[in-house]
């Protein structure tokens, strides 16, 4: 019997989780009655817009909506929606811009939780079915060379090089890797209770490298699996907010660093991720500042 629970911070309307919440309708019943089971769905989103949350549960009644009243940021809220689950359940995080393939709880029905996994990560596709770097290998200094945004990556991935840090890819085999995108994690609740939840000092991203870090700091592995499939759309929540969502990733990122890497290498991992977020936003302001021309060339 298959107890699962789907767990999604999101920040928008619920018009966000059309795609999302069909998805899961549509696996759930491919289960049939050979497969009995339990769904649970618990929705934390930031935007506080809290009449789209009421729709989104009068849609799907067995849905958890939750509206804080604040942006709590990503691990804080998926650590409030863990709160609502069952102690025996299968923890899905999945967000909102993220749908799984119509055997994805089957898959999840024929899975066996050796004690020493911790999650498994499934294959994350985009829409044009190109195979996301959603495993990895954990970040060091050379991440900012070979990591999924460098240039090495877009111009030599299939490297030896790039491919030590990038490690999905399709397959028939599930394999170990050190860590798993939190846009689709796959975990037994009692990991989270074993291994903590995400830190809080994330606001958001990282904090999943940081628990699978975590995981790996405590005796425990993480698999990828690339026979479960997921398609991601994605920066749905994240795409309006540019300067905000960068401003993140490299705070985080240097909060991963403070916490796990050398103390000697901390003010040359600092200064390289400002020198990195000083360039990453003049790009951004830049491209806005083009679509905003473009835009008064047109009218």
């Amino acid at each position: 019997m298959l107890h699962a629970a789907v767990v999604t911070v999101g920040y928008g309307s619920a018009s966000t989780y059309d795609a999302w919440l069909a998805s899961l309708q549509s696996a759930w019943d491919a289960l049939g009655p050979e497969h009995p089971g339990e769904l649970q769905l618990v929705v934390v989103d930031n935007s506080q817009d809290v009449p789209s949350l009421g729709s989104l549960h009068r849609s799907e009644p067995r849905l958890v909506a939750i509206s804080p009243p604040r942006n709590l940021g990503f691990g804080v809220a998926c650590n409030l929606a863990l709160s609502y689950t069952s102690a025996d359940c299968i923890v899905v995080i999945l967000n909102p811009d993220v749908t799984v393939a119509p055997d994805f709880f089957v898959r999840l029905s024929e899975l066996q939780w050796p004690d020493d996994l911790a999650a498994r990560g499934p294959r994350v596709t985009a829409a044009t079915g190109e195979v996301e770097q959603s495993a990895r290998r954990f970040p060091d200094w050379t991440t900012g060379i070979l990591g999924r945004t460098s240039l090495a990556a877009r111009l030599l991935p299939n490297s030896r090089l790039v491919r030590r840090q990038l490690r999905a890819a399709a397959g028939a085999e599930p394999f170990e890797v050190d860590w798993i995108s939190g846009a689709c994690m796959i975990a037994p609740r009692s990991r989270f209770d074993r291994i903590g939840g995400f830190d809080s000092r994330y606001f958001m991203y990282w904090e999943d490298a940081d628990w699978c870090r975590r995981a790996a700091d405590s005796g425990m592995r993480v698999e990828f699996d690339p026979t479960i499939v997921v398609v991601h759309a994605q920066g749905v929540s994240s795409g309006s907010r540019p300067l905000r969502t960068t401003a993140a990733f490299h705070l985080s990122a240097f909060t991963y660093h403070r916490l796990h890497g050398s103390r000697l290498s901390l003010p040359l991992a600092g200064a390289a991720l400002f020198a990195r977020f000083l360039v990453k936003s003049a790009a951004t302001i830049l491209r806005a500042r083009s679509r905003s021309a473009r835009a008064d060339i047109g009218h």
